[in-house]
């Protein structure tokens, strides 16, 4: 009789392993409100791994995710290790926007706080959203090739209302020009 896959549970601290293409894996962290932390650490699907050696690598991305990610068959939960103050203090915030009223924006930490601010000061930040874990795989392999991601340019916070995705359904992305544009 097969073995079934132990059903795992999203646990901040746990460190998962993302199977990408051609044979490569990479790390993340799992973090509260559903956040992972994706490393810059691209390894061999079976090479072994050291969660310290993993924790001093850089971040690429933090991202908000399904709760069942963990499910997947494409993640999975490899070790845990307790995040201490200091790494809950470096999760930076992600952001919310107001469609209709893009001035309209909230920080959303970690812990739940939340603070009004400009749109302005989410530039460079993660809306609040959830990814699948396809998601993160393509983010992922956009990025090590070089190439900008549907997702991230999607998800940018709107900061005039000139912007093609503002309040517009008929948008389109060219994958060739790597940007959008209205229909």
């Amino acid at each position: 009789m097969a073995k079934s896959k132990k059903k795992q549970q999203f646990i901040a601290g746990g460190f998962v392993e993302i199977s990408v293409s051609n044979q490569r894996k990479v790390f993340g962290r799992l973090l509260p409100l559903f956040q992972v932390a994706v490393y810059d650490c691209v390894v061999e699907q079976y090479t072994p791994f050291s969660e310290k050696e993993i924790i001093k690598k850089p971040v690429l991305f933090y991202v908000g995710v399904y709760r069942g990610i963990v499910t997947s068959e494409k993640i999975s939960i490899v070790g845990f290790k307790e995040l201490t103050n200091e790494e809950l203090t470096r999760i930076p915030p992600v952001f919310h926007q107001s469609e209709p009223n893009i001035e309209k924006c909230y920080l959303i930490y970690y812990d739940g706080r939340e603070e009004r601010t400009t749109p302005e000061k989410c530039i460079g930040l993660e809306r609040a959203s959830a990814y699948s874990d396809d998601n993160i795989i393509q983010r992922v392999e956009d990025f090590y090739s070089g190439r900008k991601n549907f997702f991230v340019e999607m998800t940018k916070v709107i900061l005039d209302r000139s912007d093609p995705r503002y309040m517009n359904p008929k948008v389109r992305w060219s994958f060739a020009e790597e940007k959008f544009y209205r229909v």
